[in-house]
């Protein structure tokens, strides 16, 4: 206060220090601006839900909000340090799954990953969740990722939106600067659920499975990083973690390889996999978005083995990351839902 106080009234002409020069007021003013501008946080990069780049600060307050989960387009590229891969990783691409009300868990998240794993947080980009509401649901871009979603399920906001947004992320992967071309194809892209936590030496584990898996003599088209009951045949060990191909399985008691909060997709493989959840149908009739939910859907299409399309897991669970059930933004929003009766209309 004792500095801005004088400098404003100089600038009035009611204070004027002896011997200044005439235009020493606007140029102070110049090199105020100038050093805010440096000191300014650099934005964060983002991704609308329908594939356009976009870019937010952390708080993404104001306007930025658009109905229906995502953020509103910005003319604005992704950051720089995220367009062309993240740099020390050996991925294409980080992407971590975002609800627009749940701002406090993205920048915990970033604290956190980027801390771990040695990056910039503006080398993560934000995949914003979908808050599964009728306006989203009636939107063609939601139509057009779960075909079988019907009015009788949007009760079940929480797990349609879940869907959404898993399904985003890999349109998201599929158009990633750093996934174009023929020599990128080959690559990995990394995503994220937000209330993932990964060990302090998750980075070195990552790379160790991405150079496993681009030199396998088949590569897998998903690496599921974090499940519950892991189950398939070991295929390598990388530090820590055992790896699994996932096979045809049984539907015997509790499913396997369930979580999605933590994976690997192929660059290469992100558009072949959104068609087949697009087109896997359950009792003759096409996945309508909540039952099951998306995490057994990733596993049933690689379990029925209707293509060549494969999945790796790593064993055992929680080995290199962590997940919290407890902390389900899907469960929250589907219990008020149900509370409200709205899975009646």
């Amino acid at each position: 206060r004792d500095r801005v106080l004088p400098v404003g009234l100089w600038l009035r002409g009611t204070m004027k220090p002896p011997g200044a020069h005439p235009r020493a007021g606007p140029l102070l003013v110049a090199a105020l601006v100038a050093s805010a501008l440096a000191n300014k946080e650099a934005p964060l990069g983002s991704v609308a839900p329908h594939g356009s780049s976009i870019r937010a600060s952390r708080g993404r307050q104001g306007n930025e909000k658009e109905r229906g989960g995502s953020l509103a387009a910005q003319p604005a590229e992704v950051a720089e340090s995220s367009a062309q891969g993240s740099a020390g990783l050996p991925v294409a691409g980080v992407f971590v799954i975002n609800l627009d009300e749940h701002s406090f868990a993205y920048r915990g998240f970033l604290a956190h990953t980027s801390r771990a794993l040695g990056v910039p947080s503006s080398t993560i980009v934000r995949s914003p969740g979908v808050m599964a509401d009728d306006a989203t649901l009636d939107k063609p871009w939601a139509q057009s990722l779960i075909p079988g979603m019907t009015y009788a399920r949007r009760g079940h906001r929480g797990a349609l939106g879940l869907g959404l947004a898993h399904l985003s992320a890999w349109q998201h992967v599929a158009t990633a600067p750093g996934c174009q071309g023929d020599a990128a194809q080959g690559r990995y892209a990394l995503v994220f659920e937000d209330d993932e936590r990964v060990d302090d030496d998750f980075a070195q584990q990552l790379r160790g499975i991405v150079d496993f898996a681009v030199n396998a003599e088949r590569p897998p088209d998903f690496v599921n990083l974090n499940v519950l009951r892991p189950t398939g045949s070991p295929v390598g060990k990388v530090g820590r973690a055992h790896l699994l191909k996932v096979g045809r399985h049984e539907e015997l008691g509790k499913r396997p390889n369930i979580w999605g909060s933590v994976y690997l997709v192929r660059c290469s493989s992100a558009g072949k996999l959104l068609d087949e959840v697009r087109n896997i149908r359950y009792d003759g009739v096409p996945w309508d978005g909540v039952y099951p939910l998306m995490d057994v859907v990733i596993q049933d299409v690689f379990s029925r083995r209707q293509h060549n399309l494969t999945e790796w897991v790593v064993s055992p669970s929680q080995a290199i990351s962590h997940h919290s059930e407890g902390k389900s933004s899907r469960r929250q929003i589907d219990a008020q839902d149900h509370a409200n009766n709205k899975f009646l209309r």
